[in-house]
């Protein structure tokens, strides 16, 4: 007797091909990057300076600037004050404190304030969305771009190129805003407690514009 057939296996179905991938352009960072002066800047830092008078160079006070940022705001302040004799036959303390943004440009001051033995002195606040600059004295000013308040400006000068020969820099001094013409002179190098340090001499030059 023959065997009974065999019934023979259905073909295959061919599996199915793997769906070729689509690249997907790169998501963009939640945070975008801290513009680069501010990731060349230390997060904190204090320094403190000698304040001299006369030719002789008699040391009446001293100045301690410190600050603080985060790579998106930062804080500075200063306290100025007489020392030794001069504190004893006239004594004086000003604090002055400034704070704000980073920007493409550097610093972008929104509030600063000044006391002086502990007795307000006056502020100033930067409206960006209105395009104001306010002052303590209730007086208001149009807000140009890149302005900088008494103590900023002595830290925006970092973010400064000099590789021209001279840059203009506006200043809201507490009563009016107004807009110098800074040169900028030869690198040069001063001795300092930490070495020598290459340094720029900076002069203002003709009448502010307000």
């Amino acid at each position: 007797t023959d065997p009974p057939p065999v019934a023979a296996a259905p073909p295959a179905e061919p599996e199915p091909e793997p769906a070729s991938a689509v690249a997907e352009p790169p998501a963009a960072p939640a945070v975008p990057p801290a513009p680069t002066f501010a990731r060349q800047w230390p997060r904190t830092g204090r320094i403190v300076y000698q304040v001299t008078r006369g030719e002789e160079g008699f040391v009446v006070g001293q100045s301690e600037q410190s600050w603080t940022h985060d790579g998106e705001t930062y804080e500075l302040q200063a306290v100025t004050e007489t020392t030794g004799l001069a504190a004893l036959f006239r004594p004086a303390r000003v604090v002055q404190a400034s704070r704000g943004i980073f920007d493409a440009a550097g610093l972008r001051p929104l509030e600063f304030a000044t006391r002086r033995d502990d007795k307000p002195q006056g502020g100033v606040r930067f409206d960006v969305a209105q395009g104001r600059i306010f002052f303590g004295n209730g007086q208001s000013a149009a807000f140009p771009a890149a302005a900088q308040d008494l103590l900023s400006l002595f830290y925006q000068l970092g973010a400064v190129a000099f590789d021209v020969p001279q840059f203009a820099l506006t200043v809201a001094t507490g009563r009016k805003v107004a807009t110098f013409a800074v040169a900028i002179g030869p690198q040069l190098e001063i001795e300092t407690p930490l070495g020598p340090r290459p340094a720029r001499h900076l002069r203002i030059t003709g009448s502010a514009r307000e």
